[in-house]
């Protein structure tokens, strides 16, 4: 079964790029991978992608992309012919890749709108041993959206992706698994307020 294995990363455009550099290099310690076509890349310096962050400098705030890994080129075409199938728009269909470390994918939007990549063949770097108890991030463990239809987005992750779910915290947030871990990916409701306001009888703004 063609489906998604891991998280790569995820692509920012940001208005104040010197400062988002400073952040996630001062503050996360994140490496720096190096710099292509005026994006900036990422790494965590335990971890075997090449990057797990991308930015760009732009007048407004917006998520690029968020890239997923597939395990081949085979398991690529086969789950761009999925996504095409559930009616997702397709920004490109499977080419060779001409961002920083190559590979082979496609780019499509949810039927939330949200922009996603699947690729694969995408060049690796050498991680080191993370220390005990030394606080840098490992990799991206999971990432969190939510939807005015989670229940439906994250049936879709399942039926399209090949997702599993892991839980689900009441009604308010499914966790979706891709591989061994308890969860990459979790969608909630769109505000959290109105399932607080239901759930223990309170009121939302």
């Amino acid at each position: 079964m063609s489906r998604i294995t891991e998280i790569r990363y995820v692509g920012y455009a940001v208005p104040d790029l010197e400062a988002e550099r400073a952040f996630y290099a001062d503050q996360w310690k994140l490496v720096d991978a190096g710099e292509k076509d005026g994006m900036t890349y990422f790494a965590a310096d335990c971890w075997e992608e090449g990057y797990v962050v991308r930015l760009r400098a732009a007048t407004d705030k917006r998520i690029d992309v968020i890239a997923l890994a597939a395990g081949s080129r085979a398991n690529v075409d086969a789950l761009y012919d999925k996504v095409m199938a559930s009616g997702a728009r397709i920004i490109f269909a499977p080419k060779d890749l001409d961002t920083l470390g190559g590979g082979y994918g496609f780019r499509f939007f949810s039927p939330d709108g949200l922009p996603f990549e699947i690729s694969s063949d995408v060049a690796a770097r050498t991680a080191r041993a993370l220390s005990r108890w030394e606080g840098v991030p490992q990799k991206i463990s999971h990432i969190v959206l939510h939807s005015p239809d989670h229940k439906a987005m994250a049936q879709w992750f399942c039926d399209v992706l090949g997702f599993k779910v892991s839980d689900w915290l009441g009604d308010f947030m499914c966790f979706l698994r891709c591989n061994s871990a308890h969860h990459r990916m979790a969608y909630g409701r769109d505000t959290i307020a109105d399932w607080f306001a239901e759930t223990l009888g309170g009121h939302s703004a």
